[in-house]
Formats: C-alpha cells, structure tokens, sequence
C-alpha cells in the first residue's frame, strides 16, 4: 500500500494554494519519496490502493491534557460534547468552534492528549482537496507531545517556528525576524 502525505497549509487554501507532499511505500520503511510542491487539482492521484493523510501545520493544534471521564466509551455521541466541557475553560476560542481529536489508542478513564484546531479552516482546507478530486482519508499532525523534552525549528508559510514538546504539552511560537 501506498501513502500520499500531504502538508496542509496554515491559513485557507484556494485552488492556486501549493501543498508540499512526498509519497511513502509500504515495506520501504519509513522512507518517503522526495517532497514535491504541487495544486490541488496536481497532486497525485489516489486509487483505492492508497491512502491520502493530511498533516496538519504545527502552527495550528494546540494541545490538551484532560482526564476522560469512564464509560464514554459506550456513548461515543457523547464523547464530542464531553471534550468541549473539559477544555472550555483552557480554550482561547469557543469549544464548539474547534475540531477535537483524542490521541491515538487514548480510553475513557484515563489521562490523555487532546488536539484542537479551528474547525471552519480544516473544513474549508480539507473541502478545497475534495474539490480537487484528492480526497483525505486521515488527518495527523506535524508534530506532538514527547515524554521527554524536545525542541525543533520548522517552517510554516515562510515564517521559522520554534516549538518545543515534552509531558505538559506541546507549544509553537514564530521566531523573531532577523
């Protein structure tokens, strides 16, 4: 199987937005193909045989630790409605507002990662790539909270970005101009 990652832009994408992305085949390992730079409409096209993962830019999730209530996970309708009661108060914006994502393998009862990011710009992002006939079929994103303490420089839409990761969270801030 093959795997289309493409990077997704931090503010709204048109049909003239370029998106970098890179091909991974399964059973090479971890190592992609080099990044190319293509429109919507250009990107390669996926068949049934691939799988299109949209990366999200650092710059735009924001992470939460919350403690998920047990039994949710017999009420997955719930589970949305939960979210945005633990983080209204840790949020800058309006919980209904954004998407939410668990981690991965994350349970009711336990401690864990929540992901938040504004829900009309991955809609409208995401729209924009349907448009173009390249459907996603997974959302990830560029970069998470680590166990140990990390930095890392990135660039998003041209600007150098500092982030640094460890178990209280993940923070991205642009560096200063030179």
């Amino acid at each position: 199987m093959r795997t289309l990652i493409i990077q997704l832009p931090p503010g709204l994408a048109s049909p003239a937005t370029s998106y970098p992305h890179t091909w991974v085949q399964a059973g090479q390992g971890l190592k992609p193909a080099p990044v190319q730079w293509s429109v919507g409409s250009l990107l390669p096209a996926a068949d049934r045989q691939t799988e299109t993962v949209a990366v999200l830019p650092a710059a735009v999730v924001s992470w939460h630790r919350v403690d998920l209530p047990p039994g949710l996970h017999k009420q997955p309708a719930r589970l949305q409605a939960a979210l945005q009661g633990l983080l209204e108060d840790r949020l800058l914006d309006d919980a209904s507002l954004l998407h939410l994502a668990l981690e991965p393998g994350a349970r009711a009862g336990q401690t864990l990662w929540v992901a938040a990011c504004d829900a009309a710009w991955l809609r409208a992002t995401l729209a924009s790539l349907q448009a173009a006939g390249r459907p996603v079929s997974r959302i990830a994103p560029a970069l998470w909270p680590q166990a140990t303490v990390a930095q890392q420089a990135f660039e998003c839409a041209g600007q150098t970005w500092l982030a640094a990761s460890g178990p209280h969270g993940r923070y991205a801030m642009p560096c200063a101009a030179q």
